[in-house]
């Protein structure tokens, strides 16, 4: 009696050993995208907790020799999905103007440069889904506590809290941040 494999036995190892390969890959790349997902709320919420420790700390800014604590605090801008910006947008500013939004231009910070500071760059494939309470939104932290503003020209109430909802593209998962008037932020 011969021993070894026939063809057939080989044939059925190898299409199991490529069902399961094929099977890893697909999963891989699934749990992948999840994680810049994650990765992505994460790093919305520490952005936020940033400029909260901005303002904490009376961080200033301006040219060396005319620094400054803008008389605001520091904020961070979401804005939801349009024409000009299709994935949505968020930066971190300074409130030079004192009025707990951003105000775009050139000239507003002492007079010399704009209050926007930092974009805020999501990875790829990932966008800001939605705004709640309202569709643009302005969070300002002031020293030395901080006080926490929400502000929308759109709102017609107060806001106590902020809930940031961003999604994958390819398959709609979404995460959500949330920051409430007391300063809790939390990455869901």
């Amino acid at each position: 009696m011969k021993s070894g494999f026939t063809l057939i036995e080989l044939l059925l190892v190898i299409t199991i050993i490529s069902i399961l390969t094929a099977v890893t890959v697909v999963d891989y790349q699934s749990a992948e995208k999840n994680f810049s997902l994650e990765r992505s709320a994460n790093k919305l919420a520490q952005e936020m907790r940033r400029v909260e420790q901005m303002a904490m700390s009376a961080e200033q800014i301006g040219s060396p020799g005319a620094k400054f604590y803008p008389e605001g605090g520091y904020g961070i801008r979401f804005e939801e999905p349009d024409a000009g910006s299709p994935l949505g947008q968020a930066f971190i500013f300074a409130d030079c103007d004192n009025n707990h939004q951003f105000t775009s231009g050139n000239d507003i910070c002492d007079g010399s440069f704009s209050e926007k500071i930092k974009d805020i760059e999501l990875e790829k494939d990932i966008k800001i889904k939605s705004l709640s309470p309202i569709s643009n939104l302005d969070i300002t932290f002031k020293s030395p506590g901080p006080t926490i503003i929400f502000f929308s020209e759109k709102a017609e109430s107060l806001i106590t809290e902020a809930v940031i909802t961003i999604s994958l593209l390819e398959n709609g998962n979404t995460k959500t941040v949330k920051i409430n008037k007391a300063g809790l932020i939390e990455a869901e």
